[in-house]
């Protein structure tokens, strides 16, 4: 997948899954460096701090910025346009660089820019926009090998608030959630590939929506995302095993589909309050 390339020093860490690859990126120095990005992907940048002396930042020679603190700001560059410029900073910058494949399995063929009418945006305050950031820096930090349907749904919902409510409706909204046979297909899937990396695009599918329609859908129904939805479902699952002290840790963490004991234990002491291990002598 394309890169963000420039002439500055940085330290860099990235994580991908299908159709997305996510990349943090601090400035290592302050010297006055050019950058540059054009590539056939959805280019989405979320500035943590960061402060410029003077430059410009433009988007194919048109749209154009020279704002000089980065701090809170969100930059978006549509597929196949170019994102250049230069700079002189005053103090280090961070950004979090998001790249999402217009094909990825997890955005509907019609969830697209004929569809949406994402225009190039730099440096702008987005809040809504960049708290789904945020979300997704937190899953980088975790680098958790089973977390791609959160991954695909916050970059759904980012592309949603992108698109400031200037969707173009290609079919009848979606009404009144998954209904009663579509919430049950999707609770069985669920229930019957815990131990698996369930995608927002299988899911989806499964119950014959496009993605977008079904996250909207689920979340209707369900009154929380699908990646919360199946965490909770792990976690009940993951409670009755417990139960078993013949069954290792480790054993109940792959069974539920958390990859390893580590992410396990993170993921229940956050919502049960202890950890595995306590809460199985608790039941003594």
């Amino acid at each position: 997948m394309d890169r963000f390339t420039s002439s500055w020093q940085v330290r860099s860490r990235s994580a991908a899954w299908p159709g997305l690859r996510v990349e943090h990126v601090e400035a290592v120095g302050l010297e006055p460096h050019e950058f540059e990005f054009r590539g056939n992907c959805y280019y989405v940048a979320f500035g943590y701090d960061g402060m410029r002396a003077d430059g410009e930042t433009s988007i194919d020679g048109g749209v154009r910025s020279r704002r000089c603190d980065f701090a809170r700001s969100v930059v978006f560059v549509p597929r196949g346009l170019k994102i250049s410029g230069w700079s002189v900073p005053r103090k280090p910058s961070r950004w979090l660089n998001l790249y999402i494949d217009p094909t990825a399995r997890f955005i509907d063929p019609g969830f697209g820019l004929h569809m949406l009418h994402l225009e190039p945006q730099l440096h702008v305050d987005a809040e809504a926009a960049w708290r789904s950031g945020e979300k997704i820096a937190a899953l980088l930090a975790r680098q958790s090998a089973h977390s791609a349907m959160e991954a695909e749904t916050l970059c759904s919902l980012l592309l949603l608030e992108l698109a400031s409510g200037r969707m173009i409706a290609a079919r009848s909204p979606l009404r009144g959630g998954l209904g009663a046979r579509r919430a049950a297909i999707a609770e069985a899937y669920i229930r019957d590939h815990l131990n698996e990396d369930i995608s927002l695009g299988r899911l989806a599918a499964v119950v014959g929506l496009a993605p977008n329609h079904f996250l909207r859908a689920f979340r209707d129904s369900f009154g929380m995302p699908p990646h919360a939805y199946v965490l909770n479902r792990r976690l009940e699952k993951a409670k009755a095993l417990l139960a078993d002290r013949a069954m290792p840790i480790t054993a109940i963490a792959l069974a539920t589909g958390f990859g390893g004991s580590s992410h396990f234990a993170t993921a229940f002491k956050k919502s049960v309050g202890v950890t595995p291990s306590r809460y199985r002598a608790a039941l003594l």
